[in-house]
């Protein structure tokens, strides 16, 4: 027969637990992403949000087509619009984000493809208007026709 009260005893305990399991994830193996712009499309759309492994390229390299996520180099987004929200969704919004379950909206990151290496020319663009990589165009199926 369970004693009363041993649940509100083991609650913060519990609680405590999740937020540090949550804090290792994120730490380590996963990092929750927003993509700010269009620029994906149509592989991503503007405001998904995406779960990035942060474990696969110890020890590998990028290669082409590879989706690279990094911290926006020059400001080249415009600020987060913090928007009119009631305190207590706000405090909600804030502990999601500290625990890791959503993007931090005040570190802007940038999620784009991959298109040239260490070594490679990049030119643009061919008589067909196309990316050319060492001189060959290259065929980008990916690309939003928008």
């Amino acid at each position: 027969m369970p004693r009363k009260g041993s649940l509100l005893r083991e609650f913060p305990i519990l609680v405590i637990v999740a937020l540090a399991v949550s804090l290792v994830i994120k730490t380590f193996l996963v990092q929750f992403f927003f993509i700010p712009s269009g620029s994906m499309e149509n592989t991503l759309q503007v405001n998904d949000r995406v779960a990035v492994n942060k474990v696969p390229f110890v020890g590998k390299s990028i290669k082409r087509g590879d989706v690279v996520v990094f911290r926006d180099p020059d400001n080249w987004l415009p600020e987060p619009y913090a928007g009119d929200q009631n305190k207590y969704l706000a405090k909600a919004k804030e502990a999601l984000v500290a625990v890791g379950v959503l993007p931090n909206p005040t570190k802007q990151y940038l999620v784009k493809r991959v298109i040239g290496v260490a070594g490679d020319k990049v030119e643009c663009c061919s008589k067909n208007k196309k990316i050319m990589i060492n001189g060959t165009e290259i065929d980008e199926p990916y690309i939003f026709a928008g």
